[in-house]
């Protein structure tokens, strides 16, 4: 084995402007396409201002698989800690479906729409798994390198010459023996997230 010291686990208008909608389309993606025509008055007859009708079209989509979005997420154990977030940082960007994050959490993106916010909860099972006691695994001090000085809650990589390698933990030590954890850190926890969708891309 190969010992590596690792990072910790963690992101102009006017008052005599009147508009009037003049046309809401259902679009076939379920989208709706709204287009408004901005009049104004004068004192006399409506007539168009700048002696056209201008129409602002606005699209609003929902989000469906393929579309790539940009998302500000919190996620949050039962006990209420806070595990992750993109607050105050910058928002994550992916494409639904691609299978970059947990399904559920991709999933969960379809049919928001821009400026949407909803919570979710995936179980254990569906995140990270349930927490495996086997891969508790213990080595004897002299197998980690000399340079390493392990402590409780340490986290580091270990490489082995068939190019598998793993994050762990260290959980426990004495004299001649240290014990790391290769689980997931969200291992067997049920995980519940705050998600906001800044955009559809």
């Amino acid at each position: 084995f190969v010992f590596f010291a690792s990072m910790p686990f963690y992101r102009p208008g006017t008052a005599s402007v009147a508009s009037r909608i003049s046309r809401l389309d259902m679009i076939k993606d379920e989208s709706v396409h709204l287009s408004v025509n901005i009049m104004g008055k004068t004192g006399g007859p409506e007539r168009p201002l700048f002696r056209s009708i201008y129409r602002e079209e606005v699209l609003m989509r929902k989000a469906k698989k393929g579309d790539t979005v940009i998302v500000h997420y919190t996620g949050t154990l039962d006990d209420g800690t806070c595990f992750d977030t993109s607050e105050g940082g910058d928002p994550l960007k992916f494409e639904i479906g691609e299978g970059t994050l947990l399904q559920l959490f991709e999933d969960s993106m379809v049919g928001m729409g821009d400026g949407e916010e909803k919570n979710i909860r995936i179980q254990a099972e569906e995140a990270y798994g349930a927490y495996n006691k086997d891969l508790l695994i213990a080595f004897q001090r002299g197998q980690i390198p000399p340079n390493i000085e392990p402590r409780i809650g340490m986290e580091l990589q270990i490489d082995e010459a068939d190019g598998w390698c793993a994050s762990v933990k260290v959980v426990e030590m004495n004299d001649t023996m240290v014990w790391v954890d290769a689980n997931h850190p969200l291992a067997g926890k049920d995980l519940t997230f705050n998600l906001k969708l800044v955009q559809i891309v």
